[in-house]
């Protein structure tokens, strides 16, 4: 008979799953520090996106949007530091 996990040891796993992201690649956390104005803005944003696409707010999720759209110049602006984080 196989050995059950524990709930503890399933959430994690859950959590890790969904840490892959729908990119397919590995997400990290982070924290931001932004005033209470851009706060307000991705939180409604991420409301307004969730009524329209269907799942969760994510303020996260619109960020990243929001990232990969500057995607190309943002790396042009880091240069040779962004290897440091290889």
């Amino acid at each position: 008979m196989a050995k059950r996990k524990g709930l503890a040891s399933g959430a994690l796993e859950i959590a890790a799953a969904a840490k892959a992201g729908e990119e397919g690649g590995e997400l990290i956390t982070t924290a931001l520090v932004i005033g209470a104005d851009m706060h307000k803005i991705l939180q409604a944003v991420a409301f307004k996106r969730s009524r329209s696409e269907g799942g969760r707010p994510s303020a996260s999720k619109v960020v990243r949007g929001i990232l990969e759209s500057h995607r190309k110049e943002l790396e042009k602006e880091a240069g040779k530091y962004l290897a440091m984080w290889d």
